[in-house]
């Protein structure tokens, strides 16, 4: 068997770097074996949701206009661009605190303060921005949280 018909197959190119030659139709049979091994998502044409665990972005529970926000997170026009802040009151616990700081380390608490959103005693008071590549799947993933009741856009006075 000629080495360019041998080369045809994708397996005797790898067993070729070490070491190891096969005949043609047994290099067939092993990518054969192997793209059946594969997910059906990687040799169909259907597309893949690689993101299929961040959840979608509650709006009942966002009371302002995240379509004001561009991809960036920025809202406004030209040099006139600016991130948007959020607030939401959280439970005054270790565990909600943990969690929402594994969700965006960048948030900031206030446990002194209730903001305009008026967290009650027993809550802390949280601020985000958007002003992050990932602020869609940040925003979402608080909204997400059962113990946030609502996200208000911060108005900082």
């Amino acid at each position: 068997m000629s080495d360019s018909i041998h080369d045809l197959s994708c397996s005797s190119r790898f067993l070729r770097i070490v070491g190891i030659r096969i005949p043609l139709f047994m290099s067939l049979l092993l990518c054969a074996s192997v793209v059946t091994l594969l997910p059906a998502s990687l040799v169909t044409s259907q597309p893949v949701n690689l993101l299929s665990d961040i959840p979608a972005l509650d709006l009942t529970k966002i009371t302002f206009d995240v379509s004001r926000l561009s991809p960036e997170g920025l809202m406004g026009q030209g040099n006139g661009r600016r991130s948007l802040s959020y607030e939401f009151c959280i439970p005054a616990t270790d565990a909600a605190m943990t969690e929402l700081k594994a969700i965006d380390p960048a948030i900031q608490m206030y446990p002194d303060s209730r903001g305009r959103i008026g967290c009650q005693s027993h809550q802390v008071l949280c601020i985000g921005n958007t002003h992050t590549p990932r602020w869609r799947e940040i925003l979402a993933a608080i909204a997400h949280l059962p113990y946030v009741e609502r996200i208000d856009e911060f108005l900082g006075e």
